[in-house]
């Protein structure tokens, strides 16, 4: 039989930026990395994740989002990672909408 030792790592990274009430960007990053490693062996788990956001004349939102996850693992060792990134933007404009009536009064 094998003995396992199994080692859960979450990292949770969530921003939000609320500017002039029109526009509103959230930035949403998940990262789950699993370890399963048998014993006597050295397992070294280094995860890093950076989110940036910016917003440029009104307009434009840009979102950069980076993830970068290193692993130093040694014999008999099962690893499995899992990554889910979400970005979600939400814009809010004036609407403007004009109406043109022509009447023609036609006599006869």
């Amino acid at each position: 039989t094998h003995a396992y030792v199994c080692t859960h790592i979450d990292t949770f990274a969530h921003t939000c930026t609320q500017r002039h009430v029109y526009v509103r960007t959230c930035a949403h990053m998940h990262m789950q990395t699993h370890i399963r490693a048998c014993i006597h062996t050295r397992t070294h788990a280094d995860a890093h994740m950076h989110a940036c956001t910016q917003m440029h004349a009104h307009k434009c939102t840009h979102t950069q989002m980076r993830a970068r996850v290193h692993m130093h693992t040694y014999t008999c060792t099962c690893t499995h990672m899992h990554m889910h990134t979400h970005a979600h933007t939400y814009a809010y404009a004036h609407t403007h909408a004009h109406a043109h009536m022509h009447t023609h009064l036609h006599m006869h």
